[in-house]
């Protein structure tokens, strides 16, 4: 057999599934293998998994070896239509351009006529309809045919429905009678439908039968759907009992929109948001998130609720050629669309724009406005009125619109993961989960960023991931412009100032996933009010995102092109302005650790930047907030050489990290730390950065490893007094946590002396602490209890509420050994209750377990159970995995089978 080539076959799938070669028909055999055939035509050009064509053919119950036998019947496809039918990896391809299959012809014709002009869109409406021979794939069954058939139905009727339409517009009426009446009966709770066959009906003089026609309409859908008729329906009814002679004359609707957008996934939220609008809506956001497809997919599903037609125009705020499109050329671009004679019309920009207002009252159409740089760019596009609905992109954020007119503002964001999960196995089913997931997390869900990848179907996404993984946001640039992320994003930035511009690229190589004002002004090195000025306007323009506590972040693909652009800087620009910025976060968290805990002094200074009145749970607050940027300056730090910054910024992160429970976090700061403080070589910050990192190892339970450091410490502090102390406490603390209380013990009596002559009250109060501590673990109570309750005494004449909470825990701990059971109550309440007053979940955990203790020496069962339930939660919630067993071990007392 000689092959045929692909130009010359024809695909048909509107009727029976037929194939036609050189204008022969090519017998296709049985309807199993005219189905295989139709599930390759659908997706022409794509390779359909063997998997997928085995469901459309067979869906709930393949047979026995199905692969095998799907393998059979492309093979006798491939027999009769060679060099079209292809194996690909994992599945099979219909290797031909997509109008050779009536379905994608019918597809194009009907989105040309969407923008074609009456006549032109008759016409092409007509040959789209043409195109069908009776129901879409006769002769095959299944549940998957079914399925396909509906929805081509569905768009057979759209089709029908808009020629109708055209029709109507170009004055035809008694000719179409007949058509609609049949489409009435088929459809009758289609109001489009209703609408159409009533004013066909009524130029046909027949208004009565029209009237009658609504009658029955109304009963129809009260009873089937208890609901009234639509607005379009019920003014037409209206305008047919007064006899309106404007609907005997035809007019030219403008149908502006183009094409809707071929992929789209998704953003259900927002289409909902669109559905019950205002007048007037913008939808803003970056350039590449998807605001246009968004816009134009609802205009086109809506496009009907607006009869007299829709305008739209691109206003090229945001383009590569630097040139809006003003607001007074686009005015008379709809006065054009609407008819309106340019003899007579004034010459004046404002009256124009009252003209135009003038001729849209009172009509029922949808202005779409693409692209605006700012609200007073679409002031004059707007009717005046509330019959008309307005939507409008842009990348700026538009204030303006909701003072002056009442606009509502949707922001859009990155698709959710599980939204661009679904757009990526779509157009690459066969594709591994994880590498779908990567490409996901590589992308942040940017849609622009994500409709380049799904146009690159013939690649796989391993392919694609790597190349994103080499090349970040290059891997997304494009010949065409507007396929292009790089290129959009440019357009973006063309349009900032140079204030903006500067300060885009300084946010660029900021540390940390986001920023505050205050971090931001040191970046840029202006007074606060100037930075927000500029930091406000880059918002506006969705070049970055203001969050609602006043944080400026960008998408993860933004800043990647911001790095690219920040090479414009020189390198002491970058440098000066880095210096700044790790100088300013360490100095805002110094002022901020300073509320935390006044008491605490650094073995070097650290200049505080003074933080604002604030309470203990708003410094902790803060901390958390800053937490990650914090972090990221510290490693920023450190890839500079910044020694001295390094260590301490783990110096200023301890109290924080130690009250959150941030072990591990604590753990890496302190190696960085240690490994700084060595570089050096100062003996004061080289043993504080050993003792650190010691008690730091001890609480993430590595306690020889911690032991080891202490150790280094001690020997690093020989000759500074108060170093050893501070060295012999943590040791002491350490070594009672270990329950080696006896090698404990003289570590704590070296501390309590030594601070007590050098006045350290602060410290002292923590000596008296810990030897309370261990002289309990020994069993000397009595010796044990006048350092714990001078501990108590001076931690509340020194303002020290966690040591107030420690001394108040362990006098807890006296009183329930000496059986004293209601006043440890006493105690443990009161110590949680300063806790509590700090907001320091971490450390409260552990009075709920000694409350609960007590509640379960009073008989108090469910209570204790409640109390350590909630203790679990807490240590959990702060993945201390470790420290849950004696809570389990509590619970399962009392509750055996309790489930880690």
């Amino acid at each position: 057999m000689i092959p045929v080539p692909w130009r010359t076959v024809e695909f048909g799938l509107l009727g029976e599934v037929v194939a036609h070669a050189g204008g022969e028909p090519v017998a296709l055999g049985p309807a199993r293998r005219r189905c295989v055939l139709a599930a390759l035509a659908l997706d022409a050009g794509q390779v359909v998994p063997s998997g997928v064509l085995a469901d459309r053919i067979w869906g709930d119950h393949p047979p026995y070896r199905a692969k095998l036998t799907l393998a059979s019947y492309v093979s006798r496809l491939r027999a009769v239509l060679p060099g079209v039918v292809k194996q690909r990896s994992g599945g099979y391809v219909l290797d031909v351009e997509r109008s050779t299959v009536d379905v994608h012809r019918f597809g194009e014709l009907t989105a040309r006529a969407a923008g074609a002009p009456g006549e032109a869109a008759a016409e092409l409406l007509t040959e789209a309809l043409a195109l069908w021979r009776g129901q879409a794939l006769t002769g095959i069954g299944g549940a998957w045919a079914e399925h396909t058939r509906e929805l081509l139905e569905r768009q057979r009727l759209t089709a029908a429905t808009d020629l109708a339409d055209v029709r109507l517009r170009l004055g035809e009426g008694a000719g179409l009678v007949d058509e609609l009446a049949h489409r009435a009966q088929a459809h009758p709770l289609d109001e489009r439908v209703a609408a159409q066959y009533m004013l066909a009906l009524h130029r046909a003089g027949r208004s009565a039968d029209a009237l009658e026609h609504h009658r029955g309409l109304r009963a129809t859908l009260a009873e089937e759907l208890g609901a009234d008729p639509g607005q379009a329906v019920s003014d037409l009814h209206q305008r047919i009992l007064r006899d309106d002679p404007a609907l005997l004359v035809a007019k030219d609707v403008p149908r502006q929109l183009p094409a809707p957008p071929a992929t789209f996934v998704g953003r259900t939220g927002e289409l909902a948001a669109l559905t019950g609008r205002a007048p007037v809506t913008a939808v803003v956001g970056p350039g590449g998130m998807g605001k246009t497809w968004l816009v134009l997919r609802w205009a086109h599903e809506h496009q009907r609720e607006f009869p007299d037609g829709q305008l739209h125009v691109d206003l090229r705020g945001f383009s590569p050629e630097e040139t809006p499109m003003p607001s007074a050329v686009a005015v008379r671009g709809f006065l054009d669309a609407l008819g309106v004679s340019s003899e007579g019309r004034p010459t004046d920009p404002h009256a124009q724009a009252a003209l135009l207002r003038s001729t849209l009252a009172d009509k029922r159409m949808l202005l779409v406005l693409d692209n605006a740089a700012d609200s007073e760019h679409v002031t004059p596009l707007l009717p005046g009125g509330t019959t008309c609905a307005v939507l409008v992109t842009s990348r700026r954020h538009l204030p303006g619109l909701a003072t002056a007119h009442g606009a509502r503002q949707i922001v859009l964001e990155p698709l959710p993961d599980h939204e661009a999960r679904e757009l990526l196995t779509a157009r690459f089913p066969t594709a591994d989960p994880a590498e779908v997931a990567e490409v996901i997390g590589l992308t942040g869900g940017f849609p622009l960023a994500l409709g380049i990848i799904a146009g690159r179907s013939h690649l796989r996404l391993g392919v694609i991931a790597h190349e994103l993984r080499a090349s970040g946001i290059e891997a997304l640039d494009s010949d065409e412009a507007s396929a292009s992320l790089p290129a959009v994003l440019s357009w973006s930035h063309q349009a900032l100032t140079g204030e903006e511009s500067r300060a885009f690229e300084l946010l660029a190589i900021a540390p940390g996933p986001d920023i505050a004002l205050p971090a931001a002004a040191h970046l840029l090195d202006r007074a606060p009010v100037a930075a927000a000025k500029t930091l406000d306007g880059l918002a506006r323009t969705s070049l970055v995102a203001k969050d609602s506590h006043g944080r400026y972040r960008m998408h993860d693909l933004v800043r990647q092109y911001a790095i690219e652009r920040a090479r414009v800087l020189t390198a002491d620009e970058r440098e000066t302005a880095l210096d700044r910025v790790l100088r300013a976060y360490l100095g805002l968290a110094r002022g901020y650790d300073q509320v935390l805990d006044p008491h605490r002094t650094p073995p070097g200074e650290i200049p505080p930047i003074p933080a604002p009145a604030v309470t203990h749970p708003e410094a902790l607050a803060w901390f958390d907030a800053e937490h990650g940027c914090l972090l990221a300056s510290a490693r920023t730090a450190a890839a500079r050489g910044g020694h001295d910054l390094v260590w301490r910024f783990a110096w200023v992160l301890g109290s924080y990290h130690w009250r959150r429970g941030k072990v591990d976090d604590d753990v890496l700061s302190w190696q960085r730390g240690v490994a700084a403080a060595e570089q050096l070589g100062d003996r004061a910050v080289l043993a504080m950065a050993h003792q650190m990192m010691g008690t730091s190892l001890a609480k993430a339970h590595r306690s020889e490893e911690g032991l080891t450091h202490l150790r280094h410490a001690l020997g690093h502090a020989a000759g500074d007094r108060l170093r050893e102390s501070h060295v012999h406490l943590a040791l002491a603390w350490r070594l009672h946590i270990l329950h080696r209380d006896e090698e404990a013990l003289p570590h704590a009596r070296q501390a309590l002396p030594a601070y007590r002559e050098l006045g350290r009250r602060s410290n002292e109060v923590h000596a008296l602490n810990t030897l309370g501590a261990v002289l309990l673990r020994l069993g000397r109570d009595e010796e044990a209890v006048p350092h714990l309750r001078e501990s108590l005494r001076l931690s509340r004449e020194l303002g020290s509420p966690i040591s107030e909470s420690g001394s108040l825990n362990l006098l807890g701990e006296v009183a329930q050994r000496a059986g004293d059971l209601r006043t440890a109550l006493e105690h443990f309440e009161a110590a949680l209750a300063v806790r509590r007053g700090l907001d320091e979940t971490y450390s409260f955990s552990h009075n709920l377990m000694m409350i609960g203790d007590v509640k379960l020496a009073l008989g108090e069962q469910d209570e204790a159970v409640r109390l350590w339930e909630e203790s679990l939660r807490l240590t959990k919630l702060h993945n201390h995995e470790k420290d849950t067993e004696p809570l389990l071990e509590r619970l399962r007392s009392v509750r055996p089978g309790t489930a880690p």
